[in-house]
């Protein structure tokens, strides 16, 4: 019996040092917060996502239309050129953009849209037209003759002046010239010296030359 008594109370020791050492034993460690982990990775696959993104630059082509249909205009006004001497009739007229044919002209200064020969600047002849369309005819014609004036009526003009005509025009009547007194009849180059006059009869620079 005292034996077994033993025993027992030495199990009971053994159990109770087991014991006091299991609540002396070290505390564990505490485990890592594993809610942060995945913060963690969300934050670095934030980080690439937003990377990617930023480095991705996409092209974008942008070309303006610069056309433009529009066909408005200010109508001008044509003049019918019948003779084509690119003088127009002023009495025949219409307005477009652009010239109706090539019979109409912007200028309307044509006095007679008949003849080609016939517009402003063109050269005066002998046919008793209106040819330079100055509303003169005949003046200083390229084909007429030139006239001197003469105002004594001997036939002898005056030389510097004249005027060419198509025909005599008042004292612009002398065919010849060099009339060196043309308030004299009696004196002119057809004449002859008359001595002792002290005159210059036949208008030759001398007076009253071969004479005794």
């Amino acid at each position: 019996m005292k034996k077994l008594s033993i025993v027992f109370i030495s199990l009971l020791f053994i159990n109770f040092s087991f014991y006091s050492c299991k609540q002396k034993s070290k505390p564990s460690e505490p485990q890592p917060n594993l809610t942060s982990t995945p913060s963690i990775m969300n934050t670095l696959t934030s980080t690439q996502t937003y990377t990617e993104t930023y480095t991705f630059t996409p092209t974008i082509t942008f070309t303006p239309s610069l056309t433009s249909t529009a066909t408005e205009c200010t109508p001008t006004a044509w003049y019918m050129d019948s003779d084509l001497d690119g003088y127009g009739n002023p009495n025949s007229i219409t307005y477009s953009c652009t010239p109706p044919s090539n019979n109409y002209v912007i200028d309307n200064t044509d006095c007679d849209d008949t003849s080609s020969l016939i517009y402003p600047g063109a050269q005066e002849r002998c046919n008793s037209k209106d040819d330079d369309c100055d509303n003169s005819i005949d003046e200083e014609p390229v084909d007429g003759q030139i006239y001197y004036y003469d105002a004594d009526g001997d036939g002898y003009g005056i030389s510097n002046q004249w005027m060419k005509l198509c025909n005599p025009s008042g004292m612009y009547r002398a065919l010849q010239s060099g009339d060196c007194d043309d308030s004299n009849p009696q004196i002119n180059p057809g004449r002859p010296e008359l001595c002792n006059n002290s005159i210059d009869d036949n208008c030759n620079n001398l007076v009253d030359e071969n004479c005794p």
